[in-house]
């Protein structure tokens, strides 16, 4: 048995190298089951282990309230960027989004999850026309806009990609744009990308899983 002085083994002891040993070994083991037990998870999308945290913006929304970043604690958020003129890809991925919260609204698994639609085309998309617009989808969705100049605060951190096509002869225009649904985390990092081809199901089930896994590291810190 090793004897201990003033808090710490004594050298002399002839079974002192033996314990640090096991020790050591012990220790080692124990970093190598830690280390399995934070592998990358084999969940496509899925941003770690470095999310990329969010830096202030704000946005007019249609809830009366900015979205900004005190808009996303709490919550899990999926973003998606368009504008309501959008003839085909926005209407299909926000029916998707749709389908995402009716399956985990059924499975009482959408506690704290919440969907941003932010148009990339203020020029034409007021906040009200956003609200029916994404009424049409969801009543609980979100919608936000802003300045060209306030949306590069946010769009720029995630990376989002938007540029205006030169109006025809009535004066209509396409916006080309990232078509992807972003998770952001209730600590406010960018922690998972959904990219096309989007369904409902597949969306739902990889979410609930970067969410099992995020919470579990968030709860080991």
């Amino acid at each position: 048995m090793s004897v201990v002085k003033s808090g710490r083994l004594s050298l002399s002891n002839p079974l002192v190298p033996v314990v640090l040993l096991a020790a050591l070994v012990a220790g080692f083991l124990v970093a190598q089951r830690d280390e399995k037990s934070v592998t990358q998870p084999q969940i496509l999308g899925l941003l770690w282990p470095n999310p990329k945290p969010l830096t202030q913006f704000e946005l007019n929304s249609t809830n009366a309230h900015p979205f900004n970043l005190e808009t996303l604690k709490d919550h899990w958020t999926l973003l998606f960027f368009g504008y309501t003129s959008c003839p085909d890809v926005c209407p299909t991925t926000l029916a998707t989004l749709s389908g995402v919260m009716q399956r985990l609204r059924a499975e009482s698994k959408a506690d704290r999850l919440q969907v941003v639609f932010v148009s990339v085309d203020p020029q034409r998309d007021t906040l009200d026309q956003i609200a029916r617009y994404i009424g049409y989808f969801d009543p609980s969705f979100i919608g936000a806009t802003a300045s060209p100049e306030r949306l590069q605060q946010l769009t720029i951190q995630l990376g989002v990609l938007h540029e205006r096509h030169t109006p025809d002869e009535t004066g209509g225009y396409l916006v080309d744009h990232t078509a992807s649904v972003l998770l952001v985390d209730p600590s406010g990092h960018l922690v998972g990308i959904f990219s096309a081809p989007l369904q409902a199901e597949d969306i739902a089930q990889r979410l609930q899983a970067m969410r099992r896994f995020l919470e579990e590291q968030s709860g080991r810190s």
